[in-house]
Parts: structure tokens; C-alpha cells; sequence
């Protein structure tokens, strides 16, 4: 993750007019983008190859910081900074593996937990990559050459899908969670709440994934998927479901959303409406 993301987090709260600011409990957006670049914004950069004309108002209608910081330049560190206000490396190092545990300790306190204990409703939508409590019924089954070496990988018999799955968002203070956990990660496949929606029953083919992908190919990590994944419906999903969370919410109480895209990480997949306009 570059700092963006958290310069994108301060830009989410123009979605709420100025004089609103002013009241007890806005609703509060924080759109995570993955990886994009500082200037890649044309507020940021007015030489910028593309056009962000939502977020440029976001900027102009609301508030804007210009020296924001992430205490890491990858995913999961960078998350965990966020949501919890503490250096990555007061817990540890690094990225959260394939089937990787929680990065949070016990005593971690998290937004959404503040935000919830003061009357909000919570809510996480899209890239969680800060780790599962997973059961296994067997050790990794699956072998695959993957950039010149053999790599262990978890099958779908390895993994003991019938359980809700501790330690995600549902753990650290939001009320809801719809996503696919990462997408370049397995398992391949949609996640509400604390339980798979269909579970995985097919593995992920690293040198044959069966689309075309512009750039990025290679970051797919071989794994359990369910049957007909198809990446290029991650980010669509996403919004949709994001979408409708929001409309969803009746008003009397104030939300807290946390939209954590995939994009513009690896995978490079654009739908094709978005073909040559977006990273």
C-alpha cells in the first residue's frame, strides 16, 4: 500500500457536506485503494494520464491532507496502521500469508470498535489481508512450481470449511464483512460475514488462471477457488455490494463503512468499459 490510501481515507469524509462536520456522528466512508500512486490523482497531479473527476470533487467539497504517512509501503502493515493507530511493527513484520493467522494481538483496540461502542454501525467491504483463525484437517497437499521453486499449497480437503472462521472483521469491530479476503490469495471465493458463500472446490491453476489478464498474472497464488471464479467480477461485486450496504442503513444511526479495494494491485484486470482510462 503507498500513502495514498490514507490521503484517499481523509478525502472520504467530503462525501459528507461541511456543515454536516459539525453534527455528533457523521457517516464516515474510508475508500482503501491498493497501491495507487500519489500523483496517479488529478487533484494531486494535474498531469495525471487520469481522469478522477468523484474524487477531485471529494477533495474540493471537503477535506484535504497533503502530508499523510503509512507506517508501511505493503498491504497488511498498512491496514493494520489504520485501523488500529499503532506501528506495524509492534506486532510484526510483512505481509499476511495465503491462509495466514490474524496480525492483531488480543489487546488491539480498532476503529470501528470506538466507533461501534459510541453507537455506529460498522461495516468492512472488499481487501481484509489481515488474517483468518483457520482450521485444517491436513498439512498443505498441493505441490506447484511457482518463480523457480516448488511451493506447499492448501487443498480444498486440507481446509475445514464447515466452521465459521474467527478472527476477521467480525472479531475486530464491524457488524458486517462481504469479500474474497485478497484477491491474488486463496481461497478463491466469496466471504459474508464469518462463512464462505460457496465453498472451494477446484484449485487455482497459477500458469493457466483462464483469462486474459493485461499485467499481473503471475501474482495469483495457486490455492482452493470455487467453481466459475472469475477476477474480473471481483471489483464490480465489490461496488455493488458496497452500494447496497449503504442504501441499506436507515438513517437513525450513523455508519462507519471501510471500502478496501483490490485495485490498482496486481492482478491489472479493468473491465472493459474502464479499458484505457484507469491504471
Amino acid at each position: 500500500m503507498k500513502k495514498i490510501g490514507l490521503l484517499l481515507v481523509t478525502l472520504s469524509f467530503g462525501i459528507v457536506p461541511m456543515g454536516c462536520l459539525a453534527q455528533e456522528r457523521p457517516n464516515i466512508v474510508i475508500i482503501y485503494a491498493d497501491d495507487m500512486g500519489y500523483g496517479d490523482l488529478n487533484v494531486q497531479n494535474p498531469d495525471s494520464k487520469i481522469p478522477t473527476p468523484n474524487l477531485d470533487q471529494l477533495a474540493a467539497e471537503g477535506m484535504r491532507f497533503t502530508d499523510a504517512h503509512s507506517s508501511s509501503g505493503i498491504c497488511s502493515p498498512s491496514r493494520y496502521a489504520l485501523l488500529t493507530g499503532t506501528y506495524h511493527w509492534r506486532r510484526q513484520f510483512g505481509i499476511v500469508g495465503a491462509f495466514g493467522k490474524p496480525f492483531f494481538d488480543e489487546t488491539d483496540v480498532t476503529l470501528p470498535q470506538v466507533l461501534k461502542n459510541i453507537g455506529y454501525k460498522t461495516a468492512c467491504i472488499g481487501k481484509w489481508h489481515l488474517g483468518w483463525n483457520w482450521k485444517f484437517k491436513n498439512e498443505p497437499s498441493g505441490r506447484v512450481k511457482q518463480w523457480g521453486r516448488m511451493r506447499e499449497f492448501y487443498q480444498p480437503e486440507d481446509v475445514d470449511w464447515s466452521q465459521p472462521i474467527s478472527g476477521g472483521p467480525l472479531d475486530r469491530g464491524f457488524d458486517y464483512y462481504f469479500g474474497d479476503g485478497t484477491i491474488n490469495f486463496p481461497p478463491y471465493a466469496w466471504m459474508e460475514n464469518d462463512r464462505f458463500i460457496q465453498l472451494p472446490e477446484s484449485v487455482m491453476d497459477v500458469h493457466n488462471v483462464g483469462f486474459d489478464i493485461d499485467e499481473g498474472e503471475w501474482e495469483f497464488r495457486p490455492g482452493p477457488k470455487v467453481e466459475g471464479w472469475n477476477p474480473y467480477k471481483v471489483l464490480p461485486t465489490l461496488t455493488k455490494k458496497t452500494v447496497e450496504w449503504i442504501g441499506n442503513q436507515d438513517g437513525d444511526e450513523p455508519f462507519f463503512l471501510y471500502f478496501a479495494l483490490p485495485s490498482p494491485h496486481a492482478p491489472i484486470i479493468p473491465n472493459e468499459e474502464f479499458k484505457g482510462k484507469s491504471a
